[in-house]
């Protein structure tokens, strides 16, 4: 609890210094949308479709995969994150 406060109290001073407001909708509706989302489809679609997979250990990091790839797919498509984003290029 103690690291949670005292992350939310630096994110505050950082945003006062350097004059940023705070986009409730890119920063934090957005990915918890997308996280929603995520873990809706690997409950309803990934679960049923790959219910077959013997190995825990396969299932797991395939399950991983695909929660990784959907929610990088709604993060792209309600616009929180670009592709320009992932340019390492100066």
């Amino acid at each position: 609890c103690s690291n949670l406060l005292t992350s939310l109290l630096n994110l505050q001073r950082l945003l006062r210094v350097t004059s940023l407001p705070f986009m409730w909708s890119a920063w934090l509706l957005k990915p918890l949308f997308s996280a929603l989302v995520s873990g809706v489809a690997l409950q309803f679609v990934f679960k049923p479709v790959f219910a077959n997979i013997d190995s825990m250990l396969i299932f797991t990091i395939t399950g991983a995969i695909f929660v990784c790839f959907v929610y990088m797919l709604f993060l792209l498509l309600t616009g929180s994150v670009k592709i320009s984003d992932f340019s390492f290029k100066k």
